[in-house]
Parts: C-alpha cells; structure tokens; sequence
C-alpha cells in the first residue's frame, strides 16, 4: 500500500505546464486516484487473436501486407475488432476531418459497449500554421462533444522551417513531415503518460507485480484512400518491451467515402469548414499528398500561406544556398560539383563535400554560403524533383491562384463554381505544357531528344483529355495538338 502511496503522491505533483496536464484527469476517469495503484488493463491479448484469424486465412503465422490477399480474406481481416479491455489507455488520434469523426463515434461506441469508455484519451498533433485556422479548436470540441479527455501535441519546430532545414520537400517516400510531427509526437505523449501513471521508468505496479503500460493507438486510415493504405493490416503490434505493449488499430479501414460522409451528416461532431469551401479532405493546408484541385483551392483561400511556400521552394532550388548531390554552379570561371550532402545528425550541422579545380573539399552548409555567394547556378542535381511538391510546383501554383483570384473565383462565396474554373485551369495547364514539349520536340537536335518530348506531350494531352472538366476550345486545340504529335512521329522515323 506504501507504493500504491507513492504512486500518487508522483501523479499530484504533475506541473500544469508540462505536456501531459490532463493525467491527473485521465487518472480518475480509470478509477485509479485512491485506489490500488493498478491500471485495469485486462482479458486475453488481442494479438493471439488476430494471429488466430490471419493463420485460418491465410495459413500464415502472420502478415505484413493485404496486396496478395484474396477480397474475401482482406474483408475478413477489416472486420476485426480487438479487445479493449486488455488495454490501460486507448489514444484516439484526430485531425478532425470527416475521418477522424467516423472513427472517433465508432470507437466511442464500441468503448462504451465493452465497457472501457473512461480508458479513451483524444489526441492531436497540432501542426501550427500549417493545418487549417481552428483546427485545433475543433479537435477539442469534438473531444468535448463526447466527453473525453483532450490533449494536443506538437512539435518544437515549425514545419515550415524544418522543411526550409531539411532542403526537400516530404514525399510519398520519405513522409518525415507525418513521422516527426505525428507519430513521433505522440509516441513522445505515450512515454509521459507511462511514466507519469506509473511513477517509474517502466511497469505498471499490479497485484503480481510489473508489466508493460498497454497501450492502443486507434487511426482513422481507410483502404479506399491510396494503395498504400489498403495493403496495410487493419491491426498490428507497433511496439512490445518491458515498459509498453503498443498496437495500431484502424477500425474504420474498409469503409466507403459514402459510409464516412453518412456518419458525419448524422452528427453531432462538426465537420470542419474547409469541406464547405470544396476541399476533399481536411489535412496540411498545403499537404503533400493532396491533389492538385485541393492544392489550388488552398492557394485561393490561403494567398499568404501559398506566397509563403513559395518562396521557400524558390530557396530550396538555389544551390547556393541548398546544395545537394551533383548541383553544379560556376564560381570564378570554375565549375563546382557538390558531390555529396552529408547529414550527421539533427545537433550537428549538415556539411558538402565539393570538388573545386581538382581538389575535392568539405564544409559546412554555413561555409558552402559564404564560399560561393555571388557564383552562377550551372545546373541541379537528381534531387531537384524532390525539392518541390510532388503535385505540383508552388510557384505554379501560386501563378494560377492569382489567375484565378483576378477572374473573380473565390471558393468560400460558390465551392461548386470555383471548382470546375479550377479543373480547368488545371486542364488549360496540360495542354500548355503539351505543347510546350511539341515545341521542344520541332527544335530538338537528336531523335532521341524528339521522341522523349513527344511521348511527354502525348502523356499530358492524355490526361487532359480524359478530364470532365474539358471545354470545347479546349478539345479542339487538344485535338490539335495530336495531330502535330502524329506528324513529328511520322517525321521521326524517317
């Protein structure tokens, strides 16, 4: 009883300031002030179970991907549901997109049906200036809404400037803006509330002693939203030491958009205002994966925010000042090839090993700076399609918005209007770009140089195309546009 004491006395000496103010809070809603010092994590571990599932599918003792599943097994795999009782703090993540309120109304509901509803913790990963104006805010009143603690995570560094710092964009392959300001964040949450519930550096004090701090980490993720997604399993063990057991769930991941959409509309949590503005999704205003109608419409409805990124991509693709592999600029009539960016460490400075008249060099990225202000940008390395969005550049972008902007379009006032203005600009973009590269193609010296600028205008013209969004001046000076394309090929294989 003398430790269950000690235990508590920790709990109660919790500053307000520290990122975990609520675990007093959390505390009482799991019974646990004046009580024994357990958490009441308990029942069978849902691990054996979806072992015992994924064996008699698939005849495997375990699964790391859907992608060569049969459909049937894959909507038998989706349809799992863990057992919250064996678990002490259930983590609801939220964005507060359409989402994030389907899974937080489900797990509430499944919560409250097993009887662990006090066990559920809402947390967000506040992305500061990058997410929507609010959002926040609305995170925690649909916390409020459904009565459960609430509590916000963020990341020391703006993104911004740790995009400007790392000198490439995120992307599909390297998503460092989701693992540092998302995950890792919340991992960093998990840490404070075990230590903090428990008093000690790993274990949980129970009748027979210590055990991991179990804990479930439930997402909003849906299979129909990438192929990335709907390969992963909806249930995995994320983590297990001595201290903490944690497992991923996404109880939502085979719903329809449609099955989403109806349980917004059914309330009582307030869909954010950016789907009223014709946004499909509810994420960084400027995010990554959007598309490019979604980016457009952001650039219309956020002018600073887009004049913002742009110039940091304009930064981020000058060598002088981010040099990355095989970026050449001339300095005193010599050239200077970077040959590698080296990346030590976060406390350590990047450095750039170069080679400058025969002698190869490295300094720091202050140094590189300083060494070659005033030098002429000769060329960009491969990386240079990683330093911009992978959508679509923001200076592009930002050139259409103000296009856009001067002709009236304004997505807040008609989001249908603005819409199809936007989808054709969009189209009108491909079919310059075609025939930018059918110009290319006339003026190109070699016939390998002719073929791959018309297989890229023929790519674009494809595209444009088959959008809905196709006007009739469009169409034709398409149209136009592969009949030049048939005649340069003919002309090629001559």
């Amino acid at each position: 009883m003398s430790r269950a004491r000690e235990l508590l006395s920790r709990v109660r000496e919790i500053k307000a300031e520290e990122p975990v103010s609520r675990a007093e809070e959390l505390l009482r809603k799991l019974g646990r002030v004046g009580g024994v010092g357990r958490l009441p994590g308990s029942g069978p571990d849902p691990l054996n179970a979806w072992r015992e599932l994924v064996e008699a599918r698939t005849g495997r003792a375990s699964i790391t991907t859907l992608q060569t599943e049969s459909e049937r097994t894959i909507k038998a795999l989706q349809a799992f549901s863990p057992n919250l009782r064996f678990y002490d703090v259930i983590i609801v993540n939220t964005s507060g997109g359409k989402d994030s309120i389907a899974m937080s109304k489900e797990i509430s509901k499944l919560a409250k049906k097993q009887g662990v509803y006090n066990r559920l913790l809402m947390v967000h990963a506040d992305l500061g200036e990058a997410e929507w104006t609010g959002t926040k805010q609305l995170a925690q009143q649909h916390a409020h809404t459904l009565d459960l603690p609430f509590q916000a995570v963020a990341h020391p560094v703006a993104l911004g400037a740790r995009v400007q710092a790392y000198g490439k964009m995120p992307s599909k392959g390297n998503r460092y803006c989701t693992g540092e300001f998302k995950t890792a964040q919340i991992n960093k949450l998990m840490t404070r509330l075990l230590e903090n519930l428990t008093g000690t550096k790993g274990g949980v004090l129970t009748k027979v002693g210590l055990r991991p701090v179990r804990f479930l980490n439930v997402l909003g993720i849906r299979a129909d939203e990438s192929d990335d997604r709907a390969n992963k399993p909806p249930f995995h063990r994320a983590k297990s030491n001595s201290r903490r057991v944690k497992d991923d769930w996404y109880p939502i991941h085979e719903w329809s958009h449609g099955r989403v959409m109806r349980s917004v509309n059914q309330g009582p949590l307030r869909p954010p205002e950016s789907y009223a503005c014709g946004l499909s999704r509810h994420s960084c205003k400027f995010c990554i994966m959007a598309s490019q109608p979604d980016l457009l419409t952001a650039a219309l409805l956020d002018p600073a925010g887009t004049e913002q990124w742009a110039a940091r991509q304009e930064r981020m693709m000058d060598p002088r000042l981010n040099p990355w592999d095989e970026d050449v600029v001339r300095f005193q009539g010599k050239p200077i090839t970077v040959l590698k960016r080296k990346r030590p460490g976060a406390k350590r400075p990047h450095r750039v090993k170069y080679e400058h008249a025969g002698k190869i060099k490295e300094v720091t990225i202050d140094q590189w700076k300083a060494l070659v202000q005033g030098a002429q940008v000769v060329s960009l390395g491969p990386s240079a399609r990683d330093r911009v969005f992978p959508v679509l550049g923001m200076a592009a972008v930002k050139r259409m918005a103000d296009e856009l902007r001067a002709q009236g379009v304004d997505p807040r006032k008609d989001p249908a209007a603005a819409r199809i203005r936007i989808e054709e600009r969009l189209v009108q973009q491909r079919i310059d770009k075609a025939w930018a590269r059918i110009e290319e193609a006339k003026k190109a010296k070699t016939k390998d140089e002719r073929t791959k600028a018309l297989r890229s205008a023929r790519a674009y013209l494809a595209k444009a195309m088959h959008q809905e969004a196709l006007t009739q001046k469009q169409e034709k000076r398409a149209r136009e546009g592969v009949a030049q394309i048939a005649l340069l090929r003919q002309r090629n294989k001559r």
